[in-house]
């Protein structure tokens, strides 16, 4: 018997008194079925509500209420202000989905990303494009009801972390990806895997795709809109300069960013990092336009890291 895993949420925390108060847990609730469910992320809801979304292999069973479609299955819960639940959703096809991310919508929905293997069946209406993961994007209504999906990939493998949603209504997907020129990609691949962006219009058909790298492996994880209406793209990168890579690897994987404009050409590109293993998985910008990153890092002192 597998160990079940359930969600737990940290519903609200308030700071009570001055600024050196203790935060105190007001309400918490644990979300599951019989079997295993990952949380993966959570957001505040314009109504005041929650939305969390995340990966579950179970059947219906205590606060699931579908079945599993394959092996694992995007499973999205909708609470209100008390933690009470409204809806939930689960959505998958015959094979195997990685649920990543959500953003909520301008029109009040959600948008989801994450990646499949799973041909037409169940919730999933379009093939794989290739014998591994695709980005799947699915736009939900604000009562979880499916508008529509899209498959989005090669013929080979594609990773993905994050959306961003433009203020056009369209969308930003970043992600990962190894494939040839094939399905969605329209440029070949520049070393293992590279970043690859794809820009998709308010009902998912594609606008653009741009693939970005060196000769060695990138992995792309944060998105950022920026306030010149462009994007901005992180990740990690051991690739010395080849391809799109302007600066040689400091050592191992580092932080690397990629700023592009809204249709997706490259203004610069920055390596970042020590001389062993740096991982960047966040960005903000900041109110001078500057911006702050956040990842981890194994290197000591060393080429732009200055402390240990």
């Amino acid at each position: 018997m597998k160990q079940k895993f359930t969600c737990l949420f940290i519903i609200a925390v308030i700071v009570c008194g001055s600024a050196f108060t203790q935060p105190v847990i007001k309400n918490q609730k644990a979300i599951g079925g019989t079997d295993i469910d990952i949380l993966q992320t959570i957001l505040v809801t314009k109504d005041g509500g929650l939305i969390a979304g995340g990966v579950s292999s179970s059947n219906r069973s205590y606060e699931k209420s579908q079945n599993i479609r394959g092996a694992n299955d995007y499973w999205v819960v909708k609470m209100d202000s008390t933690g009470k639940i409204q809806w939930d959703k689960t959505m998958g096809g015959i094979g195997d989905e990685d649920f990543k991310s959500l953003i909520q919508t301008y029109d009040g929905g959600y948008a989801l990303i994450g990646e499949s293997n799973s041909n037409i069946s169940d919730e999933k209406s379009e093939n794989s494009w290739g014998n591994s993961s695709d980005y799947w994007l699915v736009k939900l209504d604000s009562l979880g009801n499916i508008q529509w999906d899209k498959t989005i990939g090669g013929y080979g493998t594609e990773y993905i972390d994050h959306i961003v949603q433009t203020p056009d209504s369209g969308y930003i997907l970043a992600g990962s990806s190894d494939s040839p020129i094939s399905g969605y990609k329209t440029q070949e691949s520049r070393g293992f895997f590279d970043y690859w962006v794809v820009k998709v219009n308010k009902r998912g058909n594609k606008v653009w795709d741009k693939t970005i790298g060196g000769s060695d492996y990138e992995f792309c994880s944060p998105v950022e809109l920026t306030s010149d209406g462009g994007v901005l793209i992180g990740g990690f990168s051991q690739s010395n300069i080849s391809g799109e890579k302007t600066q040689n690897s400091r050592g191992g994987y580092d932080f690397w960013l990629v700023k592009l404009t809204n249709k997706g050409k490259i203004e610069w590109d920055k390596t970042i990092g020590g001389t062993d293993m740096d991982f960047c998985h966040g960005i903000k910008q900041t109110d001078d336009g500057g911006y702050v990153l956040s990842g981890s890092s194994y290197s000591n002192i060393s080429r732009e890291k200055n402390g240990k």
